[in-house]
């Protein structure tokens, strides 16, 4: 009887399996077709965007190149990577940059660096780098209070570009005559074990131009305790 019981349960559930078939088996064929041409289609997609990656690394290294000899054809070369998309073109974009300033077109190139700094799709950190970049360049032509409003935000604690701001910002006081706002900010630096060896070491040979010493050794020795 327990034989008869099982066939009758497997009849019954081939028969259900059959008419979910038959209902919906074009749907599961659909779907599962859609699904191998989707895994074929990602795959293509890889190898195409692994094979574009590469020509554009080549053409990168090969615009580099020409850079350095001829500024003005490095320009072109990059120019063409930049109007792609991809993280070299935005690499394209400071090395145009660079280009520019090579043939002596430092408002172009500052207008460049600009148009990065306010690329909302570009990353932050780099945005900020062109930010600095421009400030370097327009820093004669700018006035201290505009220079200090637009490195603020790079000048915050964790900022990646915080030291050669700072240090941007004192070379500015000291050209507009603020001596000592220049030999705080220079000291900070000094005193600063965060800075880069070479930011600590010029703000460091500026305090002795200057006549001032690290914070370290302006500071007065505090007086001994007295014993009890």
């Amino acid at each position: 009887m327990t034989d008869i019981f099982q066939e009758v349960e497997e009849d019954v559930r081939r028969e259900k399996l059959e008419q979910i078939w038959r209902q919906y088996g074009a749907y599961i064929i659909g779907a599962a077709a859609a699904l191998v041409l989707f895994t074929a289609a990602l795959m293509a997609w890889r190898t195409y965007e692994s094979r574009q990656q590469a020509e554009r690394a080549r053409a990168f290294i090969e615009a580099a190149t020409l850079s350095e000899n001829n500024p003005a054809e490095g320009v072109k070369a990059f120019q063409t990577l930049a109007a792609k998309s991809g993280s070299y073109a935005l690499l394209a974009r400071f090395r145009e940059a660079e280009a520019l300033l090579k043939q002596g077109e430092r408002t172009k190139a500052a207008a460049l660096y600009d148009d990065i700094a306010a690329d909302s799709g570009a990353q932050s950190r780099l945005r900020e780098l062109a930010t600095l970049k421009s400030a370097y360049l327009t820093a004669d032509e700018t006035s201290l209070a505009d220079l200090r409003a637009r490195l603020a935000p790079l000048t915050r604690a964790d900022g990646a570009w915080r030291h050669l701001a700072r240090e941007l910002q004192a070379f500015a006081a000291l050209k507009e005559g603020e001596k000592d706002s220049a030999i705080a900010d220079f000291r900070k630096l000094a005193d600063d074990p965060t800075a880069p060896d070479g930011v600590r070491s010029r703000a460091e040979t500026m305090l002795g131009v200057l006549g001032a010493a690290p914070a370290a050794q302006a500071e007065p020795a505090s007086p001994p305790s007295p014993q009890p």
